[in-house]
């Protein structure tokens, strides 16, 4: 009889540092796989997802990414120079996060005119139901 379980607990080396001073680039996390088997995903969790780059050789490895939730499926966006917005309503940060977030910051109105295609800040985003972002 052959033991087909998958071990639900895995290691992850952080290589960037988009999460700092949270988690280091550098840092090794544990994750529990099998957590969202039995949880729905809550604002503020910290994530790990896999997801292989447009235009990638087929065959790809995966690259991971360790980010935290802000909005829930469903939900409406916006990030305004006042802050958050989460269907109309402005979003109350944890304190402990306020200054973590170099997203809740709004760049120079040229950072926004600058990328083709770069759609968040500008108007809000509907998160689909079977997402999170």
């Amino acid at each position: 009889m052959s033991n087909t379980a998958v071990n639900p607990i895995k290691s992850h080396f952080v290589q960037y540092d988009s999460m700092e001073p949270t988690v280091s680039a550098g840092s090794d996390v544990i994750v529990d796989r099998s957590y969202y088997s039995k949880h729905k995903p809550k604002r503020w969790d910290v994530v790990i997802f896999s997801f292989i780059p447009e235009g990638s050789k087929p065959g790809s490895a995966p690259r991971h990414y360790l980010k935290r939730i802000i909005g829930l499926p469903g939900e409406t966006i916006h990030l305004t120079p006042k802050g958050l917005k989460i269907n109309g309503a402005m979003m109350s940060i944890p304190p402990i996060l306020q200054d973590r977030f170099s997203s809740f910051r709004i760049p120079p109105k040229s950072s926004f005119t600058d990328r083709p295609g770069y759609k968040f800040g500008i108007e809000p985003y509907t998160i689909p139901e079977d997402s999170v972002f």
